[in-house]
């Protein structure tokens, strides 16, 4: 049981931590916190994005979901639909566009857009992200020291989260990672990714005809599965974090209309793997070196912390002691942990949970108020007259390059023919 609140307390201080440089690129973080050791205030390094400010030390929207997946999920591992009926019942509480729930990301954000409106069930969006992982997982995690649920079941969970496949098939092979290292952790994470990725991809093709019930393609799952079980085959042999960035952006780029640069994007092909990665590769930076990427910060710092606080020998090396100590309302956290882990949650806790973070939400927003009050982002510089005089005469000179030049040719050639004959 202890490595299942080790997972639970190593995702919420990634998730703390990796909030606060959420959205940062990995060079800022580098040049503003080379040297910070605890949870930084990043208002001086925002650059005018001055919205993105989070309270140091304190958990994001991504965690508080996650608890309350995890307490229910205790009592009903089979339901997937309880997340949304329970938020569906609290509601919006606090007037923002995601309640109670602090800078979920844009997936989780929509999803409780829909919830609200009491649209359970009817989720079609496709948007691509790695947050549904561990939400799928939390909603199963106190059996999976004893068992790993179907993949149907878990399909069904995702995919009343979300409707993309790419994370309905990551969430899958997430859990059955989380089952494995839980019941026997006999290797590395990025080891056991592979191998269960693999097994993954056999069960799906054992179990298409449920699959199809579950209300998707068969056929594209296992195409997913093996999407993954791809990735994982290139990083079998990596040695640093910065070639293995390397590798999955080569085969994210095949699925992605826009090229990207960095394993850092929220896509459950790229923040999983390099999840992995740097579990298996940083020991007891793990958490510190996932939070310096950047990018989706939040998602992969608290996936990062979840899967090496769970596989380590030992969790205390991978949780640094000067984090813990600031986190915000950990004794509370590490209650709930606890709790989960020995299968005792039940809606009455989730309830009890879900008011004591109206509180923490409150503050923060007016903490976020205060601090940014007198703070604005910088104004764009005016052109002067000339400055748009000559924007026009460009553009109508490049509009007349590339229009008008072809047809007057044209006529020309016209002209030079009629002089011949």
């Amino acid at each position: 049981m202890d490595n299942i609140s080790n997972y639970i307390r190593g995702f919420v201080l990634g998730d703390a931590l990796g909030s606060v440089y959420d959205g940062m690129s990995r060079g800022h973080i580098t040049s503003h916190f080379r040297d910070e050791k605890g949870f930084p205030d990043t208002v001086d390094a925002q650059k005018g994005h001055y919205d993105r400010w989070r309270k140091p030390g304190l958990y994001g929207g991504l965690s508080q979901l996650f608890i309350i997946a995890a307490l229910l999920g205790c009592e009903r591992p089979s339901d997937y639909n309880s997340l949304s009926r329970f938020l569906s019942k609290k509601g919006r509480v606090l007037d923002t566009t995601s309640g109670i729930f602090r800078a979920p990301g844009r997936l989780i954000e929509e999803y409780l857009i829909s919830v609200y409106r009491n649209c359970e069930g009817t989720v079609t969006y496709d948007l691509q992200s790695a947050s549904v992982l561990p939400l799928v997982s939390g909603g199963c995690l106190s059996m999976l020291a004893y068992a790993c649920p179907a993949v149907p079941d878990m399909v069904k969970y995702a995919t009343s989260l979300h409707s993309d496949l790419f994370g309905s098939v990551g969430a899958s092979l997430h859990t059955y990672l989380l089952h494995r290292i839980f019941v026997s952790n006999d290797d590395s994470p990025l080891r056991m990714a592979l191998e269960e990725s693999r097994r993954l991809k056999n069960d799906m093709e054992e179990c298409q005809p449920e699959l199809f019930k579950a209300g998707v393609n068969p056929d594209k799952c296992i195409e997913t599965a093996a999407a993954f079980a791809d990735v994982f085959e290139k990083l079998s042999d990596v040695t640093s974090c910065d070639e293995a960035e390397k590798r999955i952006v080569a085969i994210v780029n095949r699925y992605m209309k826009t090229p990207v640069t960095r394993a850092t994007i929220d896509h459950p092909l790229a923040i999983f793997p390099f999840a992995a990665v740097i579990a298996s590769l940083s020991g007891g930076n793990a958490v510190r070196d996932a939070a310096g990427y950047g990018g989706s910060a939040a998602v992969l710092t608290s996936m990062t912390g979840g899967i090496a606080s769970a596989a380590a020998a030992d969790a205390e090396e991978i949780l640094p002691p000067e984090l813990v100590e600031a986190l915000v309302n950990r004794k509370s956290m590490w209650e709930y942990s606890t709790l989960i882990a020995a299968g005792n949650g039940e809606e009455r806790a989730a309830e009890e949970f879900f008011s004591r973070e109206i509180t923490l939400t409150s503050k923060e927003i007016d903490e976020k108020s205060a601090k940014l009050k007198h703070l604005k982002a910088p104004e764009q510089k005016k052109r002067t007259t000339a400055e748009k005089e000559a924007f026009l005469t460009r553009h109508v000179v490049e509009s007349w390059t590339k229009n008008d030049k072809a047809k007057w040719g044209k006529q020309r050639r016209g002209m030079d023919d009629e002089i011949q004959e």
